[in-house]
C-alpha cells in the first residue's frame, strides 16, 4: 500500500474514533454536561464533587462518562472532587449519592370537619384504688375518664370522676363529677366556649351543684412541648342543699387556666384552676397531675385535687384534698 493510501485509512480511522466518541459523550444530556462544565469552571473541589455526584445518581448509565469528563479536564479541583468520588466509590462501582436525600415527615392527618362526628375521638381512662388496715380500716377507689374530639373548627370535651373512700365502716368521701365543653375557633389562638358542668358531693353541704357558662377563651401558649389556655365569662350556678332546706340560684363569673406541659417523650405535667365567683360564695378548684407513660398505652399518674368553698353551707370543711396515684389507659 503506497503512502497516499496509508494516510488516506488513517484519516478515516481518526473520523471514525472521533464520531463514536462523540456518541459515547452524547449520552449524557446536555443540561448535566453543561452543570458540570460550569462546576469545574469554578474551580471549586467541593462544588464539583456534589454536581458530579448527583448526575452520577440521577444517570447510574453514564457515571463513566462524568469521570472522563473531570479527567480530561485538565482542572486540579476536577482531579480532587474525581479523587473524593472514588474514595466514596463502592467496589462493585455503585456511586455512592454524595447528596443525602432526606424523606419529608409524613403528614398529620386532617381534622375532623363539622361540629360533632363519630371519627377524631380520643382520651383515657384511669383507676386508682387503696386499702389501709389495722388501726384504722380505709378503703378508697376512684375512676375517672376524659372524651376529646379535636376539629378543624369545633372542639369536644367530656370528662367525669367519682370518689369513695370508706373508713372504719363509715362512708367518709363520696363524690360523683361529669363536664363538657366545647369550643368554636376564631383562629388559632382565640375560640369562644360553653361548659356545663354537675357535681354530686354528699360531704360538701349540697346534694348537687349544676354549672353553666360560656364566654372567651384564649391559648397564650401553644407550641408542640407547651399549651396554656385561659378562659373567661358569665355563668349560673343552681345548688340543692343537702339537709332539704332549700336551694340556691345565681348569676356567677367563671375564670379557667389549663396548662400542659409535654416535659419529654414519656412525661406529661397539667395544671387546672377553675375558679367560680358569686354572691353567695366562691369556689375554687385546682388539679395538678403528673403522668408517666409505661408503654403505648398504659401510664402511671400522681395527681393533687383541691376543692375550696369560700362560704360552705353549715357544718362542712370549706377545703378538700384528695392525692391519688393512678393506671391510665390511653386510646
Amino acid at each position: 500500500m503506497n503512502s497516499r493510501g496509508i494516510g488516506a485509512l488513517s484519516i478515516s480511522l481518526v473520523l471514525g474514533m472521533g464520531t463514536f466518541s462523540t456518541t459515547a459523550l452524547a449520552e449524557l444530556p446536555d443540561a448535566a454536561r453543561r452543570m458540570l462544565q460550569t462546576a469545574i469552571a469554578g474551580g471549586d473541589a467541593a462544588a464539583i464533587q456534589v454536581v458530579a455526584g448527583t448526575i452520577m445518581e440521577t444517570y447510574p448509565d453514564d457515571v463513566q462518562e462524568v469521570r472522563a469528563i473531570l479527567s480530561d479536564s485538565q482542572s486540579g479541583a476536577a482531579s480532587e472532587a474525581l479523587g473524593k468520588i472514588d474514595a466514596a466509590t463502592q467496589v462493585d462501582e455503585e456511586v455512592v449519592p454524595m447528596v443525602k436525600i432526606v424523606e419529608p415527615p409524613a403528614p398529620a392527618p386532617p381534622l375532623p370537619t363539622g361540629f360533632f362526628g363519630f371519627d377524631g375521638w380520643g382520651g383515657d381512662v384511669q383507676l386508682a384504688g387503696s386499702l389501709n388496715t389495722g388501726n384504722t380500716d380505709e378503703k378508697a377507689a376512684g375512676m375517672a375518664f376524659t372524651l376529646k374530639r379535636e376539629g378543624d373548627r369545633w372542639r369536644h370535651y367530656f370528662d367525669g370522676s367519682f370518689d369513695f373512700t370508706r373508713t372504719n365502716g363509715i362512708t367518709s368521701k363520696q363524690r360523683f363529677r361529669l363536664g363538657y365543653e366545647t369550643n368554636y375557633n376564631i383562629d388559632d389562638r382565640s375560640y369562644i366556649f360553653g361548659s356545663t358542668e354537675y357535681v354530686d358531693d354528699r360531704f360538701s353541704g349540697y346534694s348537687y351543684r349544676i354549672v353553666a357558662a360560656g364566654g372567651y377563651g384564649n391559648r397564650i401558649i401553644k407550641n408542640d412541648d407547651m399549651l396554656w389556655e385561659l378562659e373567661a365569662g358569665p355563668g349560673y350556678r343552681y345548688a340543692a342543699l343537702s339537709d332539704g332546706s332549700g336551694k340556691e340560684s345565681e348569676i356567677i363569673g367563671l375564670a379557667n387556666s389549663k396548662f400542659e406541659w409535654q416535659i419529654s417523650d414519656s412525661t406529661l405535667f397539667r395544671n387546672e384552676i377553675d375558679i367560680l365567683y358569686g354572691k353567695s360564695t366562691a369556689t375554687f378548684d385546682t388539679l395538678t397531675s403528673i403522668t408517666m407513660a409505661i408503654n403505648a398505652h398504659l401510664s402511671g399518674r400522681l395527681s393533687f385535687e383541691t376543692n375550696t368553698d369560700t362560704s360552705p353551707p353549715a357544718g362542712t370543711k370549706n377545703t378538700d384534698t384528695q392525692t391519688k396515684a393512678s393506671l391510665v389507659y390511653g386510646f
